[in-house]
């Protein structure tokens, strides 16, 4: 499954996010992949529920892949000192 995150991710739009996450997993699936394509700004706030989201994931056993991670959000992932919740970036075709 493939939910594209699109504009900027904060205070005001986490509920979407998180509500866009409850109808994937209604839906039958092992795999969901996080395009980041569209993401044009993410503060502290969307960054913590990006990793909330990849637990939820992971705790519905369902991977969690990142796509079209920014070099600036790369590089804030992985400065973070607890370990990803979701898989290794995906490529998208």
């Amino acid at each position: 499954m493939l939910l594209c995150i699109v504009g900027e991710l904060d205070i005001a739009t986490v509920p979407l996010l998180q509500h866009a996450a409850q109808t994937c997993l209604t839906e039958p699936t092992d795999t969901v992949c996080l395009d980041l394509t569209g993401l044009t700004f993410c503060d502290a706030i969307g960054l913590h529920a990006l990793y909330r989201l990849a637990d939820t994931f992971r705790r519905a056993q369902v991977t969690c892949h990142l796509a079209g991670i920014s070099p600036q959000l790369k590089r804030t992932l992985t400065q973070r000192p607890t370990p990803p919740a979701w898989a290794p970036p995906a490529r998208l075709r």
